[in-house]
């Protein structure tokens, strides 16, 4: 009768700290993408007033044109928030404020990309429309 091996024991707490890691990295990547749109949208207003020729700008864009501020902060502050989160001891906490700082990343991407984009989706319109219409 050959006697097996016993598994080894997880330290749950280690692998909790791990998963933590792990969603603090993705986290700061989602973070990155934020704080790069939200540093060019001075650069976009002035591209899109040229190109939509005198037209109003979707509503959307506007908005987060005059919360620009609001934008660049939140996406700086975040991943710093993400990389306190490190050094909790409270592991299960953690994951919670994580899964709020996640929401509120996917929200502030989703805004920007859709404000960001919605000129350029009235510009190809303009562009299709033909001349006499």
């Amino acid at each position: 009768m050959s006697t097996a091996n016993p598994p080894p024991a997880i330290d749950l707490a280690a692998l909790a700290r791990a998963i933590r890691f792990a969603l603090v990295c993705i986290l700061l990547g989602l973070c990155y993408i934020n704080v790069r749109s939200a540093l060019s949208i001075n650069a976009f207003i002035s591209i899109f007033e040229d190109m939509l020729n005198g037209k109003p700008l979707p509503s959307i864009t506007m908005f987060v044109i005059q919360f620009r501020i609001l934008f660049a902060s939140l996406s700086v502050i975040l991943p710093f928030c993400a990389i306190l989160i490190l050094f909790s001891s409270q592991v299960i906490r953690s994951f919670y404020a994580l899964g709020l700082l996640a929401l509120i990343t996917l929200v502030e991407f989703a805004t920007l990309y859709y404000a960001l984009l919605s000129p350029l989706r009235v510009i190809i319109q303009s562009m299709g429309a033909s001349p006499g219409q």
